[in-house]
């Protein structure tokens, strides 16, 4: 069932049953005054904290937990919700138009992705914390009707690990930085908030250094441009992800990650660059009895299809 949540309130959402891939939220807003469209800057994600808690055989470890910025990034680069992060660029589903009489009313839809399925029983319980803070809508946003809405996205599979979602905050000014991600990690993303275009003047990213036990390799602020322009069907999409870029994905995990940036530091602003990056923690158990369950799919699909 759907939780709402209004301004400087804090809600949860409590799992402790089914396949969990994600979450949906959705943000409401309503005008204060009538006859008033929206405008680009009147939802500011910086001001929502997000957190994923899983609660399993006694122990309790943290998932994700930051600002939604961040989290809406690697959840959604490939996605319309990717838009909403930046204030000038929110696309706003109209559901009530505004008129003489009528207040105007609006959506906001994103999605949290896990990044990989968790099969919930016995004890188990995962917590989804949304937290708007006082500035999250625009003084010209009604504050008191207008809300969060969040559910759970249903998966189907087996859970062959606990996956989690990591968050780097960039340091205004820095010119390099360097980050010891770890083992089993499946992606890698910069994300910057700040800057309105694909521009030389926007440029955040000089230099981008990976590496690790099976990979290693270097990008160009232009390769990194040329990537992502390959992995868009237009170049209107890929511009539209503006100075944020994917360094790294892969469906094989990689080992003893260490990544080093260089930066424009002139264009590195306090809050608004984060490197994100998928991981998981597996064991054995788990690893043997996913492989199991999909050698058994995997038959069942044959018989199927022999008895066509």
């Amino acid at each position: 069932m759907a939780v709402i949540v209004k301004v400087n309130e804090t809600e949860s959402l409590k799992l402790s049953s089914g396949t969990v891939a994600g979450f949906s939220v959705v943000a409401f807003l309503e005008q204060t005054a009538v006859n008033t469209p929206f405008a680009a800057d009147q939802l500011d994600l910086s001001e929502l904290n997000l957190k994923c808690v899983l609660k399993r055989n006694g122990v309790q470890e943290t998932l994700f937990q930051d600002i939604a910025v961040p989290l809406v990034a690697i959840s959604n680069y490939d996605r319309s919700g990717f838009v909403h992060l930046a204030s000038d660029t929110v696309h706003y589903k109209t559901i009530l138009a505004h008129g003489i009489a009528t207040k105007a009313q609006a959506i906001v839809p994103f999605v949290i992705d896990l990044g990989g399925v968790l099969n919930l029983k016995g004890g188990d319980e995962l917590i989804f914390m949304v937290q708007p803070k006082n500035g999250v809508f625009a003084a010209a946003i009604n504050s008191s009707t207008s809300f969060f809405e969040f559910d759970v996205i249903r998966g189907i599979g087996v859970e062959s690990y606990i996956p989690y979602i990591k968050t780097e905050s960039i340091t205004a000014g820095k010119g390099q930085d360097t980050f010891s991600i770890g083992d089993n990690v499946k992606q890698i993303m910069f994300v910057n908030a700040d800057k309105t275009g694909v521009l030389d003047a926007d440029q955040v990213i000089q230099n981008f250094d990976l590496s690790s036990d099976k990979l290693s390799f270097s990008d160009t602020y232009r390769q990194l441009q040329a990537k992502r322009d390959a992995s868009f069907a237009t170049k209107e999409q890929s511009d539209a992800r503006r100075q944020t870029f994917l360094l790294f994905e892969d469906e094989q995990d990689i080992d003893q990650v260490n990544i080093e940036l260089q930066f424009v530091g002139a264009n590195v602003n306090t809050s608004k660059n984060w490197i994100v990056y998928r991981s998981f923690r597996t064991n054995a158990e788990k690893v043997i009895y996913a492989a199991q369950k999909q050698a058994e799919h995997a038959q069942e699909n044959l018989v199927k299809l022999a008895s066509k």
